[in-house]
């Protein structure tokens, strides 16, 4: 009996513990900020479908561009000061190309329609940017002048540093806010389906972001420019795959494929 009673205690706790860690976390997830990277339009004969984070472009040679909205999922500490950037094509195949950028302003409106909180943009223009280049070729936008003939134009990633929003008072709080907007071209020729494409995070040195409380005090990541493991569980982050449509027959071939191991295993086992 006291084994049982010993149990039962022991059993509780773990109920305790477990209930306790459940409440803490939902309390972290609620208090945090999520980047999430979404597609919100995309046009063009190369273009086979996308949806919130991928494009797909079609098998057969075409041009297309897509938009992505960069979304800030706010919680109840809400945001005082955001800064973050994109890196995209980081594999050095030049597979996107940037037609446009803008950093978009947030303002609530009270029952009195009148102003009550803002966020908004500290500058008219991102920290730097940067066009990527595979290597090989005069990409507009690449490292100028061109090399001389014969050499390799040196490889680089896309970047875009740092989009930024910060208030003077109160900033948002549990609420979902289109950040920034990109629109993107697709460089047909050399798109892969490789993985994600545009990765956003903590990649310069002024990115970081704080809650509505004291600077010094309540920050999701310390200072701007904190190493983005120190904010593990306070910001999430995420990315962008573009991918080609498989090639006919591939996807009936590995189905046929599958069937005849499934028909060969059964006479194995006789």
């Amino acid at each position: 009996m006291r084994h049982s009673i010993g149990r039962a205690r022991n059993f509780s706790s773990v109920k305790l513990a477990l209930a306790t860690l459940a409440a803490l976390s939902l309390a972290a997830s609620a208090s945090a900020i999520s980047v999430d990277l979404v597609v919100t339009d995309a046009a063009g004969s190369g273009i086979a479908s996308f949806n919130g984070n991928s494009v797909t472009v079609t098998e057969i040679s075409g041009t297309g561009s897509f938009t992505v909205d960069v979304q800030l999922d706010i919680g109840d500490a809400g945001a005082s000061v955001a800064g973050m950037s994109l890196e995209f094509d980081t594999d050095l195949s030049n597979e996107l190309n940037v037609v446009s950028y803008q950093e978009l302003n947030w303002s609530l409106v009270n029952m009195m329609g009148t102003v009550s909180r803002t966020f908004t943009q500290l500058s008219a223009t991102l920290a730097s940017s940067q066009e990527s280049c595979s290597g090989n070729v005069a990409t507009a936008g690449c490292t100028e002048p061109p090399p001389p003939p014969g050499i390799a134009k040196p490889p680089q990633e896309g970047q875009l540093y740092t989009f930024e929003a910060a208030t003077t008072g109160t900033g948002p709080d549990n609420t979902t806010l289109t950040f920034a907007r990109v629109v993107f071209e697709v460089n047909w020729s050399n798109i892969t389906s490789d993985g994600d494409d545009i990765f956003s995070g903590f990649f310069n040195a002024q990115d970081g972001m704080f809650d509505n409380g004291s600077p010094s005090a309540s920050a999701y990541c310390g200072s701007p420019g904190s190493n983005p493991e120190t904010c593990e569980g306070d910001v999430t982050f995420s990315n962008i795959a573009v991918n080609k449509v498989p090639e006919p027959g591939v996807v009936p071939l590995a189905l046929l494929a599958t069937g005849g191991l499934l028909l060969v295993a059964p006479r194995r086992r006789r």
